[in-house]
């Protein structure tokens, strides 16, 4: 078995995997796409390329690997994907987590509390009340956000221009 060969059943094995090929540029260059190469660099090496291939595959490597919420109390521990997580709501100090198709736990937990927690930059509070995932906005309108399901959540007068700015620089660094 050749190396492509070899990496293309790493790959199918392990989806993770990020391959990086060091080659020297003849007719057989194209072999390596086969499998699916993060990079492909050619001798001689410049450590600008390298550099490169290493960030490119470290940065395919962290947009890969789910993040998970996950809260553990007297009920037991409950675990889901943020990217499964429409919204939450508070209902005092009660959260309600919202999928696509409407409630799918309801926890006790503070929506600051919930906020405060490492999950990136997924979610941005939009109201008292709310906090919103910001991969799953459809439209953000005046006062208004619809997400891919139809669902509508309230926008606070006073939160307006914040959760505009914050969607917008979510967009730009998709």
């Amino acid at each position: 078995m050749d190396i492509i060969e070899y990496s293309r059943r790493l790959q199918d094995l392990y989806a993770d995997v990020k391959i990086i090929y060091l080659t020297e540029l003849n007719n057989s260059i194209f072999e390596v796409f086969h499998s699916t190469p993060t990079y492909v660099l050619s001798k001689p090496l410049c450590v600008d390329h390298v550099k490169k291939s290493l960030e490119k595959a470290l940065h395919e490597l962290s947009m890969s690997k789910e993040k998970n919420f996950t809260i553990i109390n007297k009920q037991g521990i409950f675990t889901i994907p943020y990217t499964k997580i429409y919204y939450v709501e508070s209902d005092k100090r009660k959260l309600n987590i919202y999928g696509e198709d409407g409630l799918v736990k309801t926890i006790n937990l503070k929506i600051s509390d919930f906020l405060n927690y490492e999950h990136g930059i997924y979610f941005l509070q939009c109201h008292k009340s709310y906090a919103v995932n910001l991969m799953h906005i459809s439209q953000l309108e005046k006062y208004e956000i619809v997400l891919e399901n139809g669902m509508k959540l309230p926008i606070s007068q006073s939160r307006y221009m914040e959760t505009k700015s914050g969607y917008v620089h979510y967009l730009e660094n998709e």
